[in-house]
C-alpha cells in the first residue's frame, strides 16, 4: 500500500512539475511576443528588399529586355 502511495506522489509530483515548466514558457512567450513580432517583421522586410534588389537587378542584366511599356 505504501509503494502504491510513493508511487501516485511521484507521479503527481512529475505531472506538476511538468506543468510548471509549460505554464512559465506559455508565460515567457507571452510577455516577449512584441520583441518576436518586430524582430520577425525586421527580417521580412529585410528579405523584401533584397529579392526586390537582386530581381530588379537580374532584370536590367537580360540581353534583349524590352521596356514595360513599349508595345511591339
Amino acid at each position: 500500500m505504501a509503494a502504491v502511495i510513493a508511487s501516485l506522489a511521484g507521479a503527481f509530483a512529475a505531472v506538476s512539475l511538468f506543468s510548471f515548466v509549460v505554464a512559465t514558457q506559455v508565460s515567457d512567450l507571452a510577455q516577449n511576443t512584441p520583441v518576436y513580432q518586430i524582430n520577425i517583421l525586421t527580417k521580412v522586410r529585410a528579405l523584401k528588399d533584397r529579392t526586390t534588389h537582386a530581381i530588379t537587378h537580374s532584370g536590367k542584366s537580360l540581353p534583349g529586355r524590352v521596356h514595360p511599356l513599349h508595345k511591339g
